[in-house]
């Protein structure tokens, strides 16, 4: 193998290397974005399951606002 094709090698490995990398950071990304949704809807159910069940009236008056 000549240098020519040496390097064009190594740099194909590379590059399936970084693809590979961004590929993983990608779905890194994706189920954090995923688990902070999740959490923000859990958020804004609690407080409100709370105020359905302390008075089922003030909350449809929110609700309606």
């Amino acid at each position: 193998m000549n240098q020519v094709e040496q390097t064009c090698h190594s740099e194909k490995e590379g590059s399936v290397l970084l693809m590979t990398e961004i590929l993983n950071f990608c779905r890194d990304l994706q189920s954090a974005v995923i688990a902070s949704k999740g959490s923000q809807i859990r958020a804004k159910q609690s407080p409100y399951d709370g105020e359905i069940a302390s008075s089922r009236g003030s909350a449809t008056l929110r609700s309606s606002q």
